[in-house]
């Protein structure tokens, strides 16, 4: 037998242990030290919606012009999990803002709605991971103060609900691509 089919037996071997397709010894066994989690989150959690994948464009004018702010948010439940990423073009990245918040949409008993601020600042893109702090709509806050027109593209994957246009949370009516 030669040495590299010796090394590919080898190899195959080890990996077929780990997998526990062939037994090894008890001194040959791997340990582990079980790792737990050190928050009260868990690390994997179920959700009620299903999960999905959108993309958004839009466009804001620039120059102070009408339109060339609005906000544009999702529906979750709290503790659902959402991946975004998004970049806008057109304008220096310093005359930018975005401001990341969601929010309840019903009152508490004394009248007032639960806020959860995740994210502001200037600058051209952003990506991450929300979970939600409550049941309510988030998202972005979006300003253009820069003097050209810009477009906004945003990615999201996770478990939440498109808000229908003129809806609370849509009120600028954005659609995302294949929305209805």
């Amino acid at each position: 037998m030669t040495r590299a089919t010796k090394e590919r037996l080898t190899a195959a071997l080890a990996a077929a242990s780990i997998w526990g397709v062939v037994a090894m010894s008890a001194d040959a066994q791997p340990k582990y030290n079980e790792v737990k989690p050190t928050s009260e989150r868990p690390w994997v959690s179920a959700h009620d919606a299903p999960y999905r994948t959108d993309e958004v464009m839009i466009n804001l004018p620039g120059n102070g012009a009408r339109g060339g702010e609005l906000e544009w948010k999702v529906r979750m439940k709290a503790g659902a999990t959402m991946i975004y990423s998004w970049s806008e073009s057109g304008t220096p990245a310093d005359e930018f803002y975005s401001d990341l918040h969601g929010h309840a949409t019903v009152a508490s008993p004394n009248g007032e709605f639960d806020l959860a601020n995740y994210h502001k600042g200037t600058g051209d893109k952003h990506a991450g991971a929300l979970v939600a702090a409550v049941d309510g709509v988030h998202g972005w806050y979006l300003k253009n103060d820069g003097e050209k027109g810009s477009t906004v593209t945003i990615r999201l994957a996770g478990f939440y609900e498109l808000i229908p246009p003129g809806q609370v949370g849509n009120e600028s009516g954005i659609k995302a691509k294949g929305q209805d």
